[in-house]
C-alpha cells in the first residue's frame, strides 16, 4: 500500500512543479503583453504627431507655391514690359 502511494505523491509533486512553472510563464507573458501595450501606445501616439506634422508642411508647401506663383506671374510680366 506504500509503494503505490509513494508513486501518487511523487507524480503530485511534478504536477505541483509543473503548476508553478506554468504560473510563472504565464505572469512573464503577461508582463510582457503590458509592456507592449504601452509600446504601442507610443508608436500610435508618434505616428498620430507625425501625421499632423505631415499634414502641416504638406499645407505649408502649398502657401509657398502660391506665393511662388504670384511671385513668377509678377516677373513674367516684369520681363514682358521690359521686351
Amino acid at each position: 500500500m506504500l509503494p503505490p502511494l509513494l508513486d501518487r505523491l511523487r507524480s503530485l509533486r511534478a504536477i505541483h512543479a509543473d503548476a508553478a512553472t506554468a504560473s510563472q510563464t504565464l505572469e512573464r507573458i503577461e508582463a510582457q503583453q503590458a509592456d507592449m501595450t504601452g509600446e504601442l501606445k507610443q508608436w500610435r501616439d508618434g505616428l498620430e504627431k507625425m501625421e499632423g506634422a505631415m499634414r502641416n508642411g504638406d499645407a505649408a508647401v502649398k502657401d509657398n507655391v502660391k506665393v511662388m506663383e504670384g511671385w513668377v506671374k509678377d516677373l513674367e510680366e516684369r520681363m514682358a514690359k521690359l521686351a
